[in-house]
């Protein structure tokens, strides 16, 4: 029975330690990014601008040929 009983002291020493392991994992060892964070916050936006650009060039023309003056047909012709 009396070895069930823990002392306050070792209590607070364990929770310490666990703590000071914690820390030192964050401190040490950068965070890495997920597929998921990637895919939603880089990739996706990445996408959707690209389309967006592609489209506005498209909307205003500047996929269509050069337009033909009148002196570039005569000397052609």
């Amino acid at each position: 029975m009396a070895e069930d009983i823990k002392e306050p002291e070792a209590e607070a020493e364990d929770a310490e330690g666990e703590g000071d392991e914690g820390q030192e994992q964050e401190e040490s060892g950068k965070r890495k990014l997920s597929g998921k964070f990637l895919v939603m916050f880089i990739a996706l936006p990445l996408v959707v601008l690209a389309g967006a650009g592609s489209g506005a060039a498209y909307f205003f023309g500047m996929f269509d040929p050069a337009p033909v003056t009148k002196d570039q047909k005569m000397a052609v012709v």
